[in-house]
């Protein structure tokens, strides 16, 4: 009897040392899965501190500005708050700093032709170039012989190069007594962990007198 109970309790005592090890080692994996999932006090502190730096630096530019979600900071690397903001800072120097004065233009064509035009103001520090493409038909008026254009499509901006960036949206308005469209596109280009809202604008003028097309930026 008394060896009966002795292997009962030796079964009993084996089951229990069994159990425990795998509540230690599910409790572990448990910690270990949390941990890769989301970040440090400290992470979540300096991200809150790049969040001041930011609103506070693209303030006195006038710039709009966010950051990028704290899962890229975990990915790429959390800088020292000053090195932060002396990145912020030189962008935002480069962006109000930025002219584009590139001029595409054409000849006359009673065709509609396809007319492309560059923005090349953030290559240099953002990696990006601003592509429009216009369809364009060119009419002579029969009684003045003035020419104008008689058809006119603005086709979505295209952004060029490895920067990262997205085109929010883009608009066309007649402007100088209607001889010329200046097509607008609304930017966000993303460089150092923030996103800065942007405008691209592309003019294209038609002359009356010889129906060449001209587009450019000022």
């Amino acid at each position: 009897m008394k060896h009966t109970m002795k292997k009962i309790l030796g079964v009993m005592l084996s089951l229990s040392l069994l159990f425990s090890m795998g509540v230690a080692a599910f409790a572990a994996e448990d910690e270990s899965s949390i941990g890769s999932i989301g970040a440090s006090s400290v992470q979540q502190e300096k991200y809150s501190e790049y969040g001041r730096i930011l609103s506070e630096i693209t303030g006195k530019y006038g710039i709009k500005a966010s950051l990028e979600p704290i899962e890229w900071f975990i990915e790429n690397g959390f800088p020292d708050e000053s090195e932060f903001a002396e990145k912020v800072r030189i962008n935002c120097e480069l962006l109000t700093n930025s002219e584009t004065t590139t001029t595409k233009s054409s000849s006359k064509s009673k065709e509609v032709t396809i007319h492309d035009w560059k923005d090349t103001q953030y290559k240099s520090n953002f990696d990006i170039t601003v592509k429009f493409s216009f369809a364009i038909r060119v009419s002579q008026h029969p009684d003045t012989g003035n020419y104008f254009i008689s058809e006119f499509n603005a086709f979505k901006p295209e952004l060029l190069g490895k920067g990262k960036g997205i085109v929010n949206s883009y608009s066309t308005r007649l402007i100088d007594g209607g001889r010329t469209r200046l097509t607008t596109a609304q930017l966000t280009l993303t460089k150092d962990g923030a996103n800065y809202s942007r405008t691209s604008s592309a003019y294209t003028y038609c002359s009356s007198s010889t129906g060449k097309i001209t587009v450019q930026g000022y």
